[in-house]
């Protein structure tokens, strides 16, 4: 019922089903079963204190509808910031925020009008029931639960928070040796390969090295086709993807058959080609990674430093300085210097003495030159409603067949004379930049690299300190771009997400409990949660990454849930006249089963998500699972102790003398 209420929800907001909206569904399956969970079991334990199917559907209810409620909108609460983040992590996230959002509503629904009325007209329960039968599976559980709790949790306060504590600083500090990057890669039904080879290789020359490459990667069972194409590399090309363009240029377009038929990813199949490939003189074969292409652009590397400055020397010394020791760093792979010096150029070089000696000034050589050149408009020319520029330039025809020639282009004097242009400069021939790129009102140089064995973060993190060492002259500048700046603005969105819902979660809680001291109590489940979630990323070796950083969002609403209704009961139960310390001790042991149903419903609900290796977007939704197991599993655990004794901390309850 959940999921066809999901489905009205979405249509009426225009969502498709595609990877992210479909994962949200996946997502809430997991969750959608925790209320009905909980009102169902208070439900049946109404029954058998012996109250009729009607009645303890009614009271059942009552007594939890307002807990789950609490929680269910704990879990919405952390998809609300997701929808306000801008730029492409909030693309990504939105229609996960709004579909999980409509499968938790529809679930509440259902649960507090729905599972009451079915379970009063269907299940048949008989009231009278020996203890032994009634619990014959679960009891042994509640039992030695609650005398731990009674005899030596509760009465070792100290010690279990230190504990507790511990594990908390340990998994913080551990959280220096899990990966970091951007975006997961993703298994793809084709690759794209640039070649590049040294400047001035001719066309023939290039095709046949591409021919001898294509032979290669036929041979991959993984390839069912390969499409190899030379000069057409770049803008020029038509195909957009960044980098230099010419003759020593090519692409191989690799087609790889559909995930579900090959044992090895995308990024395995055209790593192992790259491997393989045969040395040839200056050349340089990389792939591009699809992933990283369409969330950052074209030109994006995983690892990018960029240098600003205005003499190009200057800054293409620097920059061969840091790629000399970038390159000793573990990971690094392919460094290249944007700044390619591949352009035969003649250069005129002003002279500013002789210019002085004819009255002349450089700045004023160069304007005439760039006249002549290149021509200036001086006017508009209008016909017929449409207008024309008038340019006046030199006639530069006898240029073409020696561009040396201009040495002997006239140059007016102040005095009225005209000299050569030789008698006031000098001439020299060099390889200039293909391209000359500007970045905030400077020139830019990069320094790029892609990663191999290591994590993006785990590489900058070693850059950095390699950086702080090189010495940079007045005036220019050293800046980590690329996928670390991606993953900075990531690290900082997915920040003022977790504070936010963080707060959200509070505000609920505290209008739930009317008081602002018991939700405080409830939020040390998310301390918990994080040493699951460090310890199974460890353990899996998943990367912090956009869609693991969202599993770790969602385990803000899902962590305090057991605390909540936790809490809830021990509260009603004390109201209701009984003492304080057996109120607490009764309430968890009352919420054991509710809580381990519940949470381990969610972590086998999300086992599918986790273990998903292939099909589309399973890199994406696979990371956000594993995050919300880990921490789940811990946070279920560590709350049936913990929460019991923070609480009786805050409430100043004091076990009874034994």
């Amino acid at each position: 019922l959940s999921v066809v209420l999901t489905f009205i929800v979405l249509h009426a907001f225009g969502y498709t089903l595609n990877m992210m909206t479909l994962g949200g569904i996946a997502l809430g399956v997991g969750m959608l079963v925790d209320a009905a969970i909980v009102v169902t079991e208070n439900i049946f334990r109404h029954e058998e204190m012996g109250e009729g199917p009607k009645e303890a559907a009614i009271n059942g209810a009552q007594e939890v509808w307002l807990a789950i409620s609490a929680s269910t909108f704990t879990n919405i609460a952390v998809f609300l910031p997701l929808i306000y983040i801008g730029g492409m992590i909030g693309q990504i996230t939105k229609p996960l925020a709004v579909t999980v959002t409509s499968v938790l509503l529809a679930s509440l629904f259902v649960s507090v009008t729905i599972i009451p009325m079915l379970t009063s007209q269907i299940v048949k329960r008989k009231v009278a029931v020996k203890e032994a039968t009634r619990e014959y599976w679960f009891g042994p559980i509640k039992r030695f639960y609650r005398k731990i709790l009674e005899k030596f949790v509760l009465r070792k306060r100290g010690l279990i928070l230190g504990i507790t504590a511990g594990l908390f600083l340990v998994s913080l500090i551990l959280i220096k040796f899990i990966g970091i990057e951007f975006m997961p890669q993703m298994d793809r039904t084709f690759g794209i390969v640039q070649v590049e080879l040294p400047p001035g290789t001719s066309l023939k020359e290039t095709e046949n090295y591409l021919d001898r490459l294509s032979e290669i990667a036929s041979q991959y069972p993984e390839i069912e086709d390969v499409v190899a194409i030379g000069g057409v590399f770049g803008e020029e090309g038509g195909l957009s993807l960044g980098g230099a363009s010419g003759s020593h240029t090519g692409t191989i377009t690799l087609s790889l058959k559909d995930p579900s038929l090959r044992d090895r990813t995308s990024y395995e199949v055209i790593n192992d080609f790259l491997s393989k490939i045969p040395n040839y003189h200056g050349a340089m074969v990389k792939a591009f990674d699809m992933t990283r292409m369409m969330f950052l652009g074209a030109n994006a590397r995983p690892i990018q430093i960029n240098i600003y400055g205005e003499d190009l020397d200057e800054m293409n010394a620097l920059a061969e300085k840091i790629k000399t020791e970038i390159s000793k760093i573990e990971g690094v792979y392919l460094p290249e210097i944007s700044l390619k010096k591949a352009k035969p150029e003649f250069r005129i070089h002003i002279n500013r003495v002789k210019a002085a000696y004819y009255g002349l000034s450089a700045a004023g050589i160069q304007r005439e030159l760039q006249i002549a050149l290149h021509g200036s408009k001086v006017s508009l020319f209008k016909k017929k409603g449409k207008e024309y520029d008038i340019v006046v330039k030199a006639d530069t025809t006898f240029l073409k067949e020696d561009y040396t020639r201009v040495k002997y282009f006239p140059i007016k004097t102040p005095a009225g004379s005209i000299i050569p242009l030789k008698e006031v400069a000098d001439f020299s021939f060099a390889l200039g930049p293909i391209q000359i790129d500007r970045e905030k009102q400077s020139r830019v140089v990069k320094v790029m690299a892609d990663n191999k064995g290591r994590s993006t973060g785990e590489i900058m993190r070693d850059i950095s300190k390699v950086l702080k060492s090189i010495s940079v002259p007045t005036g220019y500048s050293i800046e980590l771009s690329g996928e670390f700046e991606q993953i900075q603005e990531m690290i900082k969105n997915m920040l003022f997400a977790i504070i936010g819902a963080a707060l959200l979660v509070y505000m609920i809680m505290a209008a739930q409990f009317e008081s602002f001291k018991d939700p405080f109590i409830v939020i040390f489940s998310l301390p918990l949660a994080i040493i699951g979630v460090v310890l199974i990323f460890l353990i899996t070796g998943t990367t912090i990454s956009v869609p693991s950083l969202v599993g770790v969002l969602i385990l803000i609403g899902i962590a305090v849930n057991e605390g909540i209704v936790m809490i809830t009961l021990i509260k009603q139960l004390r109201n209701k006249g009984v003492p304080d310390y057996e109120a607490v001790v009764e309430g968890a042991s009352i919420r054991l089963r509710p809580v381990m149903i519940a949470g381990l419903t969610t972590i086998f609900g999300m086992l599918p998500m986790a273990l998903s290796t292939h099909g589309h977007g399973a890199e994406m939704r696979s990371p956000m699972a594993i995050a919300i197991i880990g921490g789940l599993f811990t946070a279920m655990i560590l709350t049936l102790f913990v929460i019991p004794v923070i609480y009786t901390i805050f409430e100043k309850i004091k076990p009874p003398e034994e």
